[in-house]
């Protein structure tokens, strides 16, 4: 910790937007440990760390493993322009620039019980289950406003928990496709599907899939809708290790 005197290095304080609470802004983890090994440090942190935010971004719902471009959301967002002058000589002036959209989602903040939880599955080579991981890659893509690639990685998550539904009731899928796991958790497994599934979410991954006519724009409304049929498909076809709940 030597290394980074200034407290700021590894964190700070701010007071909450909404509750009236202060957070933690965690920018640095230290540890210390007797090692007689000291190369295990190299030859594991790298995976130990990708399964530790991993299982935060399961656990909490915020957005820490990056994926999707975040634009920036400060003042200094600016274009410089450059300028020739009749003169022949130079200016330049910076412009403002609107923000990219941004859409918003529920999370969780990681209390220390569910820090020790992550550190405790990671330390442990507990990996995060590969829906899971689609999820939360299609959750970070939609807070961007990437809605299109949001439904495409709920379309390949929601198609892995419907064969695996099917296959825990001795179903078998067959030649998967995602309309013929909804078809036989319908028909066949009686599952409790919401009313709008087929509209909501199976024709609009469909049809950007197959670039259908009117493809190419999908709004925040339904990918939001897409995410949640999503995510109660994938809780209850992988449920989280020791029936741990997420906090989203």
């Amino acid at each position: 910790m030597g290394f980074y005197p200034d407290p700021a290095a590894w964190g700070l304080l701010r007071h909450d937007a909404v509750e009236p609470k202060l957070v933690a802004i965690v920018r640095r983890i230290g540890f210390t440990a007797h090692l007689a090994d000291h190369d295990v440090v190299g030859r594991e942190m790298n995976g130990w760390a990708r399964r530790f935010t991993s299982w935060l971004d399961i656990l909490t719902g915020q957005h820490l493993t990056p994926i999707g471009h975040r634009p920036p959301r400060e003042y200094t967002n600016r274009t410089c322009l450059f300028m020739r002058n009749p003169d022949g000589t130079v200016a330049s002036q910076f412009t403002p620039r609107d923000f990219e959209p941004m859409y918003k989602l529920a999370y969780g903040l990681a209390t220390p019980d569910t820090i020790g939880t992550a550190i405790e599955w990671a330390g442990a080579g507990l990996e995060v289950e590969l829906p899971w991981l689609l999820l939360r890659d299609a959750r970070a893509l939609h807070r961007v406003a990437h809605t299109r690639r949001a439904v495409l990685e709920c379309g390949s998550a929601a198609e892995m928990a419907n064969v695996a539904l099917l296959k825990a009731s001795g179903i078998d899928p067959g030649n998967a496709t995602l309309g013929k796991t909804f078809s036989l958790l319908k028909d066949k497994l009686k599952y409790p599907l919401p009313a709008d599934y087929r509209a909501a979410f199976l024709k609009v991954r469909n049809d950007e899939v197959h670039m259908n006519p009117g493809s190419g724009s999908i709004s925040e409304a339904t990918s939001a809708r897409i995410l949640e049929i999503t995510t109660a498909l994938v809780e209850d076809a992988f449920p989280l290790p020791g029936g741990k709940k997420n906090a989203w």
